[in-house]
This record gives structure tokens, C-alpha cells and sequence, in this order.
């Protein structure tokens, strides 16, 4: 038989506020995902965010399921701290063009990025898996993202930038 259900993967984070700017909810996107259970009695699921999982008699389809979706986070959130990372920032002299003058990257360019769209495409997950980083500032619409310094201050990058607006009037601390 087959059964659509919505799942939702772990709970709303809210990002710590940094220097008195009150930091918004991230909510885990919701995905529809459709079961089927073989004639052996294993289960097949389609999730949209991991692709095709096979779920064994016998073992707990949500906990398999989920398991994959974490796994999946954290390797996304690794790569986007990869990106910003001191080594990388330094030598990528691209990513630190694309930043406007306070430090604030496109999520869209940061989602195009071959390695990331290997690991997940859906920008709302990916968002979220950056959503709870010590090393990382999303603006508040969430369309751009940006490096922290080790005080919880933001990383300047430049005086002069791309002029990106950060979602237009939003105030984002420097």
C-alpha cells in the first residue's frame, strides 16, 4: 500500500541574537513522502531531501528515515562552514567577491555551488541547517548569508561591495 505523508525533520531553531539584533525562527521544511511496503514485508520510501530509503522488517521507518535527514545536515552545514572557514575565505578570492561591503553572500550563489547541490538543492534545508551555526549569520529574510568572527561579532570583509541591499532594510548588525 502507499501512504503520503508529511514528515517534518527536527525542531524550529532559533538562532542566538547576535550583538542585540533578535535572530528569526528557521522552521525544517516539511516534505511528502511516499511509502510503500514490499511483498517481503521491507519498506521502500521516497523522500524528496534524501531520495529513495529501504527500511528492513523490522526497523522503525521514521528513525531510519530521520537518521538519513540528520546525516544529510550535518554534512551540509560542514560544507558551508567549509566555505567560510578562515582557510577557504582566504583564498577564494570569488566568494569573498561576491560578499557586499558587511560581509553578506547570496544564498542563492552559495547554493549553485557544485558540492553543496551534491549533498541537497532544497534552499529552505539548507537554510535550516545553517540556522543554528556558531560560525554563521543568515539575514533575517534569510536570502543571505554571511562569517562570524570568533567574538560572535561579523566578519568584515570590505569597504566596497556588491551592493545586495540584504534584503532591503533589513538591520542586520555590523
Amino acid at each position: 500500500h502507499t501512504q503520503p505523508p508529511t514528515h517534518t525533520h527536527a525542531a524550529p531553531v532559533t538562532a542566538a541574537p547576535v550583538n542585540g539584533v533578535c535572530a528569526h525562527t528557521v522552521t525544517p521544511p516539511q516534505y511528502e513522502v511516499k511509502i510503500v511496503t514490499e511483498p517481503n514485508g521491507d519498506t521502500r520510501i521516497h523522500h524528496p531531501l534524501v531520495g529513495e530509503v529501504y527500511v528492513t522488517k523490522g526497523q522503525d521507518p521514521h528513525t531510519v528515515v530521520e537518521r538519513k535527514v540528520e546525516r544529510t545536515r550535518a554534512a551540509v552545514k560542514r560544507q558551508i562552514h567549509h566555505y567560510f572557514s578562515d582557510e577557504n575565505w582566504s583564498r577564494d578570492a570569488f566568494l569573498r567577491g561576491s560578499a557586499d561591503e558587511r560581509g553578506w553572500v547570496s544564498m542563492t550563489l552559495v547554493t549553485s555551488f557544485n558540492r553543496l547541490r551534491e549533498l541537497a538543492t532544497d534552499i529552505q534545508f539548507i537554510r535550516y541547517c545553517c540556522s543554528d551555526s556558531d560560525k554563521l549569520q543568515l539575514s533575517q529574510c534569510g536570502n543571505f548569508i554571511r562569517r562570524r568572527r570568533e567574538d560572535g561579532n561579523m566578519q568584515p570583509v570590505r569597504t566596497s561591495g556588491v551592493g545586495c541591499g540584504v534584503g532591503g532594510g533589513e538591520s542586520e548588525s555590523e
